[in-house]
């Protein structure tokens, strides 16, 4: 059997806010963990205006650090995402890059 590939997303997002919370479903296997709630503005996309940050799935483990820490105040972020499956556009950060005032 062939595994099924992960479709990717990428934006480009300004961070307004976010929220620490916990996953509450027993069902899941990440039952307890924590993850940060992004509100975002996404370039050209009206539509989304959150993306969710698990440890789990991050690539670089100091993103979860720098937005702990506030340092992602004021700038744009490329951003990697995958889509949760069955939630229609829920997004889960995979990875981020800092743009400069160019990109």
């Amino acid at each position: 059997m062939v595994a099924k590939k992960e479709r990717l997303y990428e934006f480009s997002v300004f961070i307004t806010a976010k929220k620490l919370e916990r996953v509450y479903n027993k069902k899941s296997t990440y039952y307890g963990n924590q993850f940060w709630r992004l509100q975002v503005e996404i370039k050209d996309n009206d539509k989304t205006k959150e993306i969710l940050v698990y440890k789990d799935f991050l690539k670089d483990l100091t993103i979860w650090n720098s937005i702990k820490d506030d340092s992602w105040l004021d700038k744009r972020y490329w951003m990697l995402c995958n889509r949760k499956p069955g939630s229609g556009r829920i997004y889960r950060l995979i990875n981020w890059r800092e743009l400069n005032n160019h990109e």
